[in-house]
């Protein structure tokens, strides 16, 4: 099961920018490394907001960073509307963002952060995860590589416009992210879904 989950993306060069506003230009990959072939879903967050606590987030827990407790407790930066203290994702109580298949939104770096430092001590302990490997956000080219592949294709799945067929996006319909797997035919080469449309990615 775990073999489907990661998409393996090898080390080498690869086309790197926005096509929109400038001329892309050569980047490289210095380590092969995986990514997970679809976004995180509530189902999967809320089994980490269960390791926490009762009451939510647990500044005290191991895996948060330092700048992440800053983050969640009093005086961290808040948008507009937000509580004192965080407890959970921005949107986590709005029904139509909250199914379980649903890709998890409203959730800081710090919190995406979190949940990779968490996961990959859990899958150390349960011996899935080997002691040294790690999960963790991608960087930006990381994710990009994974997105575009080697070549100059401005969509994972290639040159052809965005359709509902391949992304969750206005003219799809759904008005709210989709659970994922819905869209197999905007699949990046390496395999990963939802790399374009349903949720923005970090």
């Amino acid at each position: 099961v775990l073999a489907r989950y990661w998409c393996s993306i090898e080390a080498g060069p690869f086309w790197s920018g926005d096509d929109r506003t400038e001329k892309l230009h050569q980047a490289q990959i210095a380590q092969p490394y995986q990514i997970a072939r679809y976004p995180v879903t509530n189902a999967d967050y809320a089994r980490f907001l269960a390791a926490n606590g009762p009451n939510g987030y647990d500044p005290d827990k191991p895996w948060w960073t330092t700048h992440g407790r800053t983050y969640l407790l009093p005086g961290g930066l808040r948008f507009k509307g937000e509580p004192e203290q965080i407890a959970h994702p921005r949107y986590w109580s709005v029904v139509r963002y909250n199914g379980l298949l649903q890709p998890v939104v409203g959730v800081s770096w710090y919190e995406a952060a979190a949940y990779c430092r968490w996961l990959s001590a859990i899958g150390r302990e349960r011996g899935w995860l080997p002691q040294d490997q790690e999960i963790r956000l991608p960087t930006w080219l990381e994710w990009e590589r994974a997105a575009r592949h080697t070549d100059q294709r401005p969509f994972p799945w290639g040159q052809e416009l965005p359709d509902p067929e391949r992304a969750n996006y206005k003219d799809t319909g759904i008005g709210v992210p989709a659970p994922i797997g819905g869209f197999p035919a905007g699949a990046a080469v390496c395999g990963a879904q939802d790399m374009s449309g349903n949720v923005m990615e970090w």
